[in-house]
């Protein structure tokens, strides 16, 4: 695996759905702030530049030894803004690839991601982690009843990293934002100016740490693999 490339973690967000007075990136999951094990496996990958993009008021990511090595940029209202202001900062020629990753997702695969990298190579189209959708979805009506049952078959359930040439993923953030489109990853923008990123199959345990609830599976998935790590040792 080539470690040309690049990562950029957009973590200016407050994440009120979390209910706390901390950034949720911040918040203890076994022992460490899930920023903290997020850039800590990131880290794993080898890129040749990490950059961390927070809020201009933010200081608690200086404590984290995770961070002592990344570039640090200040984010902005959205995650599209963030995420140009970490292209900005790292000043990368057009065709190099960079990779995006959630800062509240401290449980992907290292293999997962390696498989991306390997996979979408120097593809203008780039591509993203991604898990087929298994369960039965339904599209709402009024008064919350059920329209119809949607057909998943050809649906799947975006996960980050995402990874593009910044030249292309600069240049598709940069017209979202001129003409108003809002985008909830980088995929949709790029799909918005005519690419179409390839889908590459990741793990359900790349859980994105949004609710209490999701903590608190994190926290179990994290001593499940504790677990199981502990008896390969011991066998």
């Amino acid at each position: 695996m080539s470690n040309d490339f690049s990562i950029i973690v957009p973590a200016a967000g407050r994440g009120l759905r979390m209910g706390k007075s901390l950034p949720k990136q911040y918040l203890d999951l076994d022992g460490s702030p899930i920023l903290q094990l997020t850039l800590q496996r990131l880290w794993q990958l080898k890129p040749r530049h990490l950059c961390l993009v927070v809020s201009k008021e933010d200081d608690n990511w200086s404590g984290l030894p995770a961070a002592a090595d990344c570039i640090i940029a200040n984010g902005g209202a959205t995650r599209a803004d963030s995420v140009l202001a970490g292209l900005l900062a790292l000043k990368l020629p057009p065709e190099k690839m960079v990779l995006v990753h959630d800062s509240v997702r401290p449980l992907f695969r290292v293999e997962d991601v390696q498989r991306l990298i390997e996979e979408v190579g120097t593809s203008l189209h780039g591509g993203l982690l991604a898990t087929p959708v298994i369960d039965t979805l339904k599209l709402a009506g009024a008064g919350q009843t059920i329209a119809s049952t949607v057909d998943r078959s050809e649906l799947w359930q975006a996960q980050t990293p995402q990874m593009f040439p910044a030249g292309m993923l600069q240049q598709a953030l940069e017209t979202a934002k001129d003409t108003g489109l809002v985008v909830t990853d980088e995929a949709s923008a790029m799909e918005a100016i005519g690419y179409q990123p390839r889908l590459v199959q990741g793990s359900r345990d790349n859980l994105k740490i949004t609710t209490p609830e999701d903590l608190a599976f994190a926290g179990f998935l994290l001593n499940q693999v504790a677990v199981l790590e502990q008896q390969v040792g011991d066998s």
